[in-house]
């Protein structure tokens, strides 16, 4: 049956993933809604919902009248951190429209982000990104604080071998150090 303007029955199956990217001068809460989602099997407002790859508290949904990037309290309600206001679509990926943003310092309001996409991805492309490098090269734009290493810059290359253990902390009662009483 058709429900605000979707026909249910001819919508193609979601996406098992989708990767949300781009925007600009975005706050911090629409930063953290950017990245991979996957395909949960729930529905919310009877479309499919995706959950953030890395950030569990984060989904994608519809709301009834608009696709949106909200924390798991919010979902399904018209409240979020990232809209695509298309009714019609059945899944943000396939939406020409563009994605909008709440405007910084303020209550009310979105800014348009022309910029800003929804991709349909695989499982194995969601997998593959999900795969840490192999070598991984940290460096500075900007000099550093002096409280800060510079040692740590440079290249690091992944290793298959567990983290050394930390040192169990020095018991405060041990009398390691302390001359013995011989008496």
């Amino acid at each position: 049956r058709t429900r605000r303007g979707v026909d249910s029955q001819a919508m193609p199956r979601p996406p098992s993933a989708l990767l949300v990217e781009g925007g600009e001068r975005l706050t911090s809460s629409a930063l953290s809604s950017l990245g991979w989602y996957t395909l949960d099997e729930r529905k919310v407002a009877s479309r499919p919902v995706w959950r953030h790859a890395v950030h569990a508290d984060r989904w994608l949904a519809f709301d009834g009248e608009a696709w949106l990037c909200q924390t798991t309290d919010c979902l399904g309600q018209a409240r979020g951190m990232l809209q695509l206001s298309d009714p019609k679509c059945g899944s943000p990926d396939r939406s020409l429209m563009p994605w909008k943003s709440p405007r910084e310092h303020s209550a009310t309001g979105w800014t348009v982000q022309p910029t800003l996409t929804c991709t349909a991805k695989t499982a194995e492309e969601l997998a593959a990104a999900m795969e840490p490098p192999e070598a991984l090269h940290l460096k500075s734009a900007r000099p550093l604080p002096l409280d800060v290493s510079v040692d740590c810059l440079g290249w690091y290359r992944l290793s298959s071998s567990p983290a050394p253990p930390k040192p169990a902390p020095a018991d405060p009662a041990s009398s390691e150090g302390e001359p013995r009483d011989s008496g």
